[in-house]
């Protein structure tokens, strides 16, 4: 056998042992599309209601401790298509667990593959207070977390959407 036809033969393999570990997580991340949840199966959250920091009382706050979120309290956000076609979203407050520190927001989509949870989480919220936006690529179940001074606080809710 030639030497470069060995050496051809040796990188195929050394290539392939190289790509396991890859081609193993790429395997892995496509079983959880099996673990969808039907979407009259949509665990939403209900409300834990409460006094929200520097705000009255509400149905709709829901909280792990210090830190607390405004949530739909039928489980659903019924939505509107914007009409220049981009994603619908909603409003939400948060009540971070400490005064100032950054929100990070995430979510995915329990149902169905989706793109990502766009968010926006506007500067100059300097105490615990927190408005924020988010738009959703795709309607069904949602799980959100947002993520502020080492705790989270996670909900769980339908999107819905619907012409004006």
């Amino acid at each position: 056998m030639s030497r470069l036809l060995r050496r051809s033969r040796f990188a195929a393999v050394a290539l392939g042992v190289a790509l396991l570990p890859l081609i193993a997580a790429c395997s892995a991340f496509g079983a959880e599309d099996d673990e969808y949840i039907p979407l009259d199966e949509c665990p939403v959250t209900q409300p834990t209601g409460g006094t929200a920091p520097t705000h009255g009382y509400s149905d709709s706050h829901h909280h792990e401790g210090a830190f607390w979120v405004t949530v739909p309290v039928s489980g659903t956000y019924e939505l509107i298509q914007p009409e220049d076609g981009g994603l619908p979203g909603t409003k939400l407050v948060w009540w971070r667990p400490e005064p100032g520190v950054p929100l990070e927001i995430t979510g995915r989509r329990l149902d169905g593959p989706a793109g990502p949870l766009e968010t926006s989480v506007p500067d100059g919220y300097a105490g615990l207070l927190q408005a924020t936006g988010i738009a959703f690529p795709e309607v069904g179940c949602w799980e959100i977390t947002g993520r502020a001074a080492g705790q989270e606080l996670t909900f769980v809710a339908r999107v819905e959407v619907r012409d004006e």
